[in-house]
């Protein structure tokens, strides 16, 4: 190339850099910044409130315990344990391996929510054999 042609080709790619973006876009870039800030504060708000805690979880399977409702506790139990409550894990151990009304005995279960209490930090005594 000639060094013309290279002089013109050099003024074209600095004047295309050198332009001013479209205000509109800028303005457009700046709401959707916003736009995006707010669903996410929306979506970790929505996410704890739609996930009861494990602890409230744990509270509400005792309330249904002592209501007589011992299914219904179960499950809560249950669920207060997947999501990382020792004592939720340790008391359902302790239901399958005495039964409690509505809720048969289950050693197998017994031995897995014990387990599972120990992984979680709670003070299980080792099963005696049967």
């Amino acid at each position: 190339m000639a060094p013309r042609s290279l002089l013109l080709l050099l003024l074209v790619v600095v004047a295309g850099c050198a332009t001013k973006p479209d205000p509109r876009v800028v303005e457009l870039e700046k709401e959707l910044a916003q736009v995006k800030s707010r669903l996410a504060a929306l979506e970790q708000e929505r996410s704890r409130q739609a996930a009861p805690s494990a602890a409230a979880l744990y509270e509400q399977a005792q309330e249904l315990e002592l209501k007589g409702k011992s299914r219904e506790a179960v499950k809560l139990y249950a669920q207060a344990a997947r999501s990382g409550n020792g004592k939720a894990a340790l008391r359902l151990s302790e239901i399958y391996d005495k039964g409690l009304i509505g809720v048969s005995r289950d050693y197998a279960e017994s031995l897995k929510w014990g387990n599972a209490a120990r992984v979680l930090g709670e003070d299980v005594p080792l099963p005696k054999s049967r």
